[in-house]
């Protein structure tokens, strides 16, 4: 009996021991994982590396907007609003004889003001008007512009009053791919620097933004202006600029 039960108290300590192994060894590789799972999914900021770059091109112009305000002024609103109308019709005729299309004149906005600045009673009722020409040669275009300037001043009428002329292009974002490209490629080239002094490579785009603009926005034309259009100006290129934000997974 004494034997027996030995033998089984044995066996029952070789279990124990091994079991305790077994815990160890399980507790050291889980300890293990976790430091590692740390490492790799660390904060954003330790696996990624983000930089903004801008690149600068130049395109030459196509599309040109030039505006015109005209004025009715009266006793009452309706007055005024009827003068101004008047005054519309008459550029828009005037801009036919110049050889622009109906669809090119465009009503921007109309607003009357009264009583404010004014003599009591007395209405000004504004139009502000828009005449679009495309052309894809630029001297072209520098004749069409002149040509509608010319028009516009000898009815009486005065260009880039209202909201201002703009100088721009048919396909804003053609005219801005060179300059993306490019600075894509330097946004690459200095990320790739960035890493290398982390001793680290750099992986996919996590993460891309741009904010490439022209001289100005004018969000009555809807886009972008190069420059202001004058009278027998020469359509040259203009400078665009791209500017991109990239953040890029290290590895």
């Amino acid at each position: 009996m004494d034997t027996i039960l030995g033998e089984r108290e044995k066996m029952f300590v070789r279990w124990g021991v091994y079991i305790l192994f077994l815990l160890i060894v399980f507790t050291a590789v889980l300890a293990a994982y976790d430091v590692v799972g740390r490492v790799q999914s660390g904060p954003t900021s330790y696996r990624t590396v983000s930089v903004s770059v801008e690149a600068k091109t130049k395109a030459v112009p196509d599309k040109a907007y030039i505006s015109f305000s005209v004025e009715g002024r009266g006793d009452t609103q309706a007055a005024a609003s009827r003068q101004s109308t008047g005054l519309f019709k008459k550029l828009y005729e005037v801009m036919g004889v110049a050889g622009v299309e109906k669809e090119d004149i465009y009503l921007a906005s109309s607003y009357t003001s009264g009583n404010s600045g004014f003599p009591e009673g007395d209405y000004q009722d504004t139009k502000n008007v828009y005449v679009k020409l495309e052309e894809k040669d630029p001297v072209k275009l520098s004749q069409k512009i002149s040509q509608v300037m010319k028009a516009g001043e000898e009815a009486g009428f005065v260009p880039g009053s209202g909201y201002g002329s703009c100088l721009t292009f048919s396909d804003q974002d053609g005219a801005l791919s060179a300059a993306r490209e490019e600075a894509i490629v330097k946004a690459k080239e200095k990320a790739k620097g960035i890493a290398k002094a982390m001793d680290k490579k750099i992986g996919g785009i996590n993460s891309f933004s741009e904010n490439s603009n022209f001289t100005s926005y004018n969000p009555t034309y809807g886009g972008m202006c190069a420059a202001v259009p004058t009278q027998d100006m020469e359509i040259v290129a203009q400078e665009v600029a791209a500017s991109v934000s990239i953040t890029f997974d290290l590895k």
